[in-house]
């Protein structure tokens, strides 16, 4: 930024009254003071400039971190669900195969029960079949 000296001189004089020349010592004083500013808000920026990188960096390795930690937290559910999972699969797998063996368990005993009863009806039929062939002969040897 330049420094308006006409301005500076105008600006004293409208304030205060005090009527001061361009080549007036307190102008080199204050176009000094205006160097040395100038100087510090350079320092001032540039240091301003470093930090605002030094943050950036910081921000982006703790957008990093966070990532690693959610991904992280994220593996450790998807383990542990995966276990769940697993885990009533097999229950129900068990449950399953118990209740498929108790149905065929029950079928068994009522093909055991069925083939029982069919050799009892063959024993019934062949006792009434011979029982029938005596009443004949008997009929028979009466007659």
């Amino acid at each position: 930024m330049e420094l308006d000296r006409e301005r500076l001189i105008q600006e004293v004089a409208a304030r205060w009254g005090l009527v001061i020349s361009k080549d007036d010592p307190i102008i080199g004083a204050v176009a000094l003071n205006d160097v040395v500013l100038d100087l510090h808000m350079g320092r001032l920026s540039s240091a301003l400039e470093d930090q605002s990188t030094r943050l950036d960096s910081l921000n982006q390795q703790q957008i990093n971190a966070s990532k690693q930690i959610a991904k992280k937290i994220i593996g450790e559910a998807l383990a542990l669900a995966t276990t769940e999972i697993r885990q009533q699969a097999k229950q129900t797998q068990q449950q399953t195969d118990q209740a498929v063996g108790d149905q065929i368990k029950a079928l068994g005993a009522a093909l055991d029960d069925r083939a029982a009863l069919k050799r009892q009806l063959m024993w019934a039929w062949s006792t009434a079949g011979f029982l029938g062939l005596l009443l004949v002969v008997v009929l028979l040897m009466v007659a």
